[in-house]
């Protein structure tokens, strides 16, 4: 409380209470619920999804074994 016995808000809320989201994260927001929102019928079948998953899996693999080998 402050000296005439109003509450003070930064201090029960705190400084970054002032802060206001970037443009850049309210839009990455927005399309994250974009995506989320979509219905899983415009996935691939799910066979599919794991050989690619898998198949980035042995790239990256890969690719550190290169450059732990220099």
């Amino acid at each position: 409380m402050d000296h005439t016995g109003a509450i003070d808000t930064e201090d029960e809320v705190g400084p970054l209470a002032h802060l206001a989201p970037s443009p850049q994260s309210e839009a990455v927001a927005h399309e994250f619920q974009e995506l989320s929102l979509q219905s899983s019928q415009n996935l691939p079948p799910l066979n599919e999804r794991k050989n690619v998953l898998q198949l980035r899996l042995q790239q990256r693999r890969t690719r550190e074994q290169l450059v732990d080998q220099g």
